[in-house]
């Protein structure tokens, strides 16, 4: 459904399936944030985390601590958002520059089909955080792109990452931050799941392919590194750390066991970790990321019609 308006923009979505209401003082845009070790943190070692390697530093984005959705960050030549939807449970790093221009992004206080819309300030679009597009704004054909992310536990961190920059909760922003109301689940039920794969409540990691996604459920990781192989990609979980993990499989990747956090090896026998970054060569090029990440059942039955899930 497209509304045209003085200038120019218009919607790519159904505005029936928008909900909320834009407050920029509920969601400030926020561009600096305080770090600290994973040791410093007050919260279970169970605890869920959004991970990413940027400009050459591991950083942890506490879940419990991502109320405010949408982070600003750079490291080195690398401007990142890390974003999170509560009422989802999806969380992604996005890349803030494209060309020459680097984008800073907000929650817009606006749903569309019960997920996370981030608003870019420069030149005011919405974007839909699960299908990862712009469902607003001009004609331009500029989409967001993600960087390699996944989700693990607080302890893994601790573990395999100590020096890792994680992030406290605390952060500056360029407006004043109210309080926000809490989020109640938005799981709709067993009757309005129209591809009843997993319950709705489930915790599902998908990967999108061009017309279909291939999903698993953290519900039936099996203990220890484990890989599965679909089409081109490749995804290695690892169930006690609650971590997976998917690649393009150009190279003929197999398990490296017994090494964690390197993960992988290709038929070069070069080995690759956890960011899919190589650890005995240097000079080669990182692993490439799919479009991947975690969401609750219901909302990938909401927002996609086919699934290949890996038995």
């Amino acid at each position: 459904m497209s509304t045209n308006n003085k200038h120019g923009f218009y919607w790519r979505v159904d505005t029936t399936e928008m909900s909320g209401t834009s407050i920029r003082e509920t969601f400030p845009v926020v561009t600096m944030v305080n770090y600290t070790t994973a040791s410093a943190i007050d919260l279970p070692e169970s605890s869920r985390v959004l991970v990413t390697r940027q400009g050459g530093q591991v950083f942890a984005y506490p879940l419990n601590y991502m109320g405010i959705e949408v982070l600003n960050e750079e490291s080195g030549d690398k401007f990142f958002v890390p974003n999170y939807c509560p009422l989802t449970r999806t969380s992604m790093v996005w890349d803030r520059k494209t060309g020459d221009t680097v984008f800073t992004f907000a929650a817009s206080g606006l749903l569309y089909r019960e997920n996370l819309v981030l608003y870019d300030i420069e030149r005011r679009r919405l974007w839909s955080q699960m299908l990862i597009e712009k469902i607003y704004g001009g004609q331009d054909l500029t989409q967001p792109q993600t960087l390699h992310s996944f989700e693990s536990t607080l302890d893994m961190i601790k573990t395999y990452y100590p020096n890792a920059k994680v992030y406290n909760g605390v952060f500056e922003s360029s407006a004043k931050k109210t309080e926000q109301s809490g989020y109640k689940d938005a799981d709709p039920g067993d009757d309005d799941i129209s591809t009843p794969l997993y319950s709705p409540g489930e915790n599902v990691y998908g990967v999108i392919q061009d017309d279909y996604v291939i999903t698993i459920s953290h519900n039936d990781l099996p203990n220890g590194l484990s890989i599965i192989t679909k089409d081109n990609i490749v995804i290695v979980s690892y169930g006690e750390m609650g971590v997976i993990v998917s690649f393009i499989n150009n190279s003929g990747l197999s398990l490296v066991e017994n090494e964690f956090p390197t993960i992988l090896r290709d038929a070069q026998g070069i080995k690759y970790d956890i960011f899919g970054k190589p650890v005995n060569l240097t000079g080669t090029a990182n692993l490439e990321s799919p479009n991947a990440y975690n969401a609750l059942w219901w909302a990938w039955d909401s927002f996609y019609d086919d699934f290949d899930p890996v038995e």
